[in-house]
């Protein structure tokens, strides 16, 4: 009942705030439609006097260049007594330098080269329309200017048009809408200045609202709604506080000004205020009489739900041996019969889980005694699968050991064949290049001494092939200066061979010596890395760690390539690549490391191995 009541009060409130916002909502936008009446009706005045300035421009063909001013003159006397320019008319020059004015005092008093829509006009070719300012004879003035052009359409000057804001008809076009006693319309430029106000002390001020106002303009937008923010906290001039505001501003097309429209939220507002004053009012009387129903309906079924209580707490405690008795034909009473029947059901179930609670202890002790054999099988085949696993690390160990026995082999292989390449395969190619000079510098004709210097050349090329494949076969760097120099000659070798951007980092191993196995392998697998790297990745840049962390050394090699998918790789054993995989992953598992590769398509490779100096690899 509570929760009924509940949500019929929320939809009654709901309803009624619904309503109060579409009200706020209606009258907002009626305020809208005014403001672009009034904006609508100075496009229409600022049109017909941008049209009466270009028909004086181009009707009466105005050219400051023809020679003859005698046309000027009498378009710019009929355009200053017709039109609204009454601050003033000119014709000015490409240079915006005056050839006419209306009247003819105003070239002394003015520099128009210095407003900011002649240079517009002048640049552009279009008309402009200015912002507010004062002229040096200090008239505060609005100006239009048009392009003059030739016959030809080539720009000769422009024709403008001073408005004097002071006595300035489209005061007046302000008193066309009907407005309130504390209402207020108002022009503003597009710098927030008021340039026609139905309020005369607030002319030629900058708005309260300027800044918002300014943006509207530049984004052509309007806007309507309620003004709290500009005047929180805001007092008069007598220390009174400023009244709330209703704000609608509509732009104008032709020029960058806008229309202002400011009305007292009081009276903006009055009849959503009275219909939000009237649903508190209403709300409160229906909530009160509400909880005041509720209460005397929880009253009346207050004692029979603690007799109910009370005997739901003996069921609880254990005794069912007293019945419930509780009369009625209502809910409660209903409830209590079916208590009634719960408590004989219950009590008869606990009797039969007496019952068969003995029945419960002989099953548990009969499979106790079954549990009990089948622990004893279950310890003797612990025992046979103990000693399977026993010989199935044994069998690992061999398997390891055999492994590294092979690599070691290959490695031994490898340093004895770099080692007869440099002493028997290098000293043979460098006789024969003393040879080969030898008979370049004798006395033989020119094309034995051509032959000799291509022999020459062959026989260098070949020494450098050797000891690059020695090099590669068994670095020597890795023997006499470690780890770290050897892998970074290699990677710098290897990264301008294949033309890639190299990052190497070596961090920790100063001075420092890894046991041979250790450098071995971490050695071979950042090669095959980085050989990989070049057959597949299509990297362009590629970057080397290597890094001692307390006690184990890493090295990481990663690429910016086209990346793969390692688990698919891995499942293809009979492809190149995966054989590459397989083998570093081996490497390092023979001296106790481990190897990660982090890639997918389109976002490189990461390789980490990661080797621990415990005290059985550094052996």
């Amino acid at each position: 009942m509570a929760i009924g009541l509940g949500a019929t009060l929320a939809t009654f409130a709901v309803i009624g705030l619904m309503a109060v916002d579409q009200a706020e909502d209606d009258a907002l936008a009626t305020r809208l439609k005014m403001a672009r009446a009034v904006a609508a009706q100075f496009d229409y005045l600022l049109t017909r006097e941008m049209q009466s300035l270009q028909d004086a421009a181009y009707v009466r063909q105005i050219d400051p260049t023809d020679g003859d001013s005698e046309p000027e003159r009498a378009a710019l006397r009929e355009a200053y007594l017709r039109t609204v320019f009454n601050g003033g008319l000119y014709v000015l020059d490409t240079e915006g330098r005056p050839h006419l004015t209306e009247p003819a005092n105003l070239a002394s008093a003015q520099d128009f080269r210095e407003l900011p829509h002649v240079q517009s006009t002048l640049s552009t070719g279009r008309v402009a329309v200015s912002d507010a300012y004062r002229d040096s004879l200090g008239r505060l003035l609005v100006s239009v200017t048009v392009p003059l052009r030739d016959r030809g359409g080539r720009l000769t000057g422009l024709l403008g048009g001073d408005i004097n804001l002071m006595d300035w008809q489209f005061q007046r076009a302000l008193g066309s809408l009907v407005l309130g006693p504390g209402d207020n319309l108002e022009l503003v430029d597009s710098r927030g200045t008021v340039i026609a106000s139905t309020r005369s002390e607030a002319l030629f001020t900058t708005n309260d609202h300027s800044g918002r106002l300014v943006q509207l303009i530049a984004r052509g937008e309007d806007a309507a709604g309620t003004c709290h923010a500009c005047h929180a906290g805001a007092s008069g001039a007598g220390g009174e506080q400023v009244e709330k505001q209703v704000m609608a501003f509509a732009p104008l097309t032709m020029a960058p000004w806008g229309v202002l429209l400011l009305e007292p939220e009081q009276t903006a507002l009055a009849a959503s205020h009275t219909l939000r004053t009237r649903l508190l009012a209403g709300g409160g009387v229906l909530v009160f009489v509400s909880f005041l129903t509720v209460w005397v309906t929880a009253q009346s079924i207050r004692r029979p739900l603690r007799q109910l209580t009370a005997a739901a707490d003996i069921m609880a405690a254990g005794d069912l041996r007293q019945p419930v008795r509780l009369g009625g034909r209502d809910e409660i009473g209903r409830l209590a019969q079916a208590f009634e029947v719960m408590r004989r059901r219950l009590k008869h179930a606990l009797d039969r889980m007496g019952r068969l609670n003995v029945e419960l202890e002989q099953r548990v002790r009969r499979r106790t005694r079954e549990l009990q054999t089948s622990h004893v099988r279950l310890q003797e085949a612990a025992a046979v699968t103990q000693r399977l696993y026993r010989e199935l690390q044994r069998k690992e160990a061999l398997r390891s050991d055999l492994l590294r026995r092979v690599i070691s082999a290959q490695e031994e292989e490898r340093r004895r064949v770099a080692r007869e390449l440099h002493d028997e395969t290098s000293q043979a190619l460098t006789s024969l290049l003393v040879a080969l000079k030898v008979m370049e510098e004798g006395a033989d004709p020119a094309a034995v001494r051509s032959q000799a210097h291509e022999a020459r050349e062959i026989a260098s090329q070949t020494l450098t092939a050797v000891h690059d494949l020695a090099r590669e076969l068994r670095p020597s760097a890795l023997d006499h200066l470690g780890l770290a120099p050897a892998l970074e000659r290699f990677a710098r070798e290897y990264a301008t061979r294949h033309r890639l951007e190299l990052d190497f980092q070596a961090i920790g191993l100063d001075e420092v010596r890894l046991p041979p196995r250790v450098e071995t392998t971490l050695y071979r697998v950042a090669q095959e890395a980085l050989t990989n790297v070049a057959r597949h990745a299509r990297a362009r840049r590629v970057a080397v760690l290597l890094e001692r962390r307390r006690d184990r050394v890493v090295v990481i090699v990663e690429d910016d390539g086209q990346g793969f998918d390692p688990a698919r790789v891995e499942g293809e054993g009979g492809a190149e690549q995966s054989l590459g995989i397989f083998g570093m992953r081996e490497r390092a598992a023979l001296v106790g490391g481990t190897l990660a590769i982090e890639s997918q398509a389109g976002a490189g490779s990461t390789v980490f191995v990661e080797v621990p100096l415990t005290e059985e690899v550094a052996v």
